[in-house]
């Protein structure tokens, strides 16, 4: 029990830090593409949608995760 639990948690951590390091190369490419095109506007609506995007994984990250697992067959209960 408290093996799978330690097996679910480094899983999840795994998980979010790859999320985190995808997430933090796509901001760097579309800023670099945003100033480089000069699409401005387009920019700022990415911005909100990142900031929107951040909250819910924030608030509701490890809960998805869990969910995505159990979908697929591994159960940590």
């Amino acid at each position: 029990m408290v093996k799978d639990n330690l097996i679910a948690k480094g899983i999840i951590l795994f998980i979010e830090g790859v999320m985190a390091g995808v997430f933090i190369d796509a901001i760097i490419e579309i800023v670099k593409e945003s100033i480089w095109q000069m699409k401005f506007m387009g920019f700022i609506i990415y911005i909100i949608f990142v900031v929107a995007d951040l909250i819910l994984y924030i608030k509701y990250g490890e809960e998805i995760i869990l969910w995505v697992l159990e979908s697929l067959g591994i159960d940590f209960d």
